[in-house]
């Protein structure tokens, strides 16, 4: 079963928006669909981002694919954006790092971790406004790389999400 799917993007300012996979070869009226709540119809409604699976059978064969829904966030490009680089060196830019939020943006619940190259827990924050300051045990850190990790609820574009990211910051001093 060979099929096509353009992007699948949710606009902020709509409830829904419709997973609509086309089938190319075969006979498309021979395909049965399967989604995760159980509807049988060749298009899925999605009201959340996220990634949704869905199974496509016919008599000699049955796929199984996954699609992305994003979120168009009106000109934003992240949620939370984290920089990868921070200067803490009391000059009074870009001394400490957090994530950042748009003002369209509300979080209701921040956990933002850091980490050595041994994995040790080095900094830890439930404060959004509240950044690292590249300071652990009372110390300077080394410059180097270090790895984040945030856990947040926010709402934004009128949906409530759980957000769980990764990544590396680059300390220079």
């Amino acid at each position: 079963i060979e099929f096509f799917l353009e992007e699948v993007v949710l606009e902020c300012s709509k409830d829904s928006v419709r997973i609509n996979p086309i089938i190319v070869s075969n006979y498309p009226e021979q395909v049965n669909w399967f989604w995760p709540d159980g509807e049988n119809d060749d298009q899925y409604a999605a009201y959340d981002p996220g990634q949704f699976s869905f199974r496509m059978e016919n008599q000699c064969e049955v796929k199984e694919e996954l699609v992305d829904v994003a979120l168009q966030l009106d000109g934003r490009q992240d949620i939370v954006y984290v920089p990868n680089v921070f200067s803490p060196n009391g000059d009074g830019k870009n001394d400490f790092f957090t994530g950042m939020k748009s003002n369209e943006v509300d979080v209701l619940e921040w956990e933002l971790l850091i980490f050595d190259r041994w994995g040790t827990t080095i900094y830890r924050s439930k404060d959004i406004n509240k950044g690292w300051d590249g300071f652990f045990n009372d110390k300077k850190t080394n410059p180097g790389v270090y790895i984040w990790m945030y856990k947040a609820t926010v709402e934004t574009c009128h949906r409530v999400m759980e957000l769980n990211e990764t990544g590396d910051v680059t300390v220079l001093r």
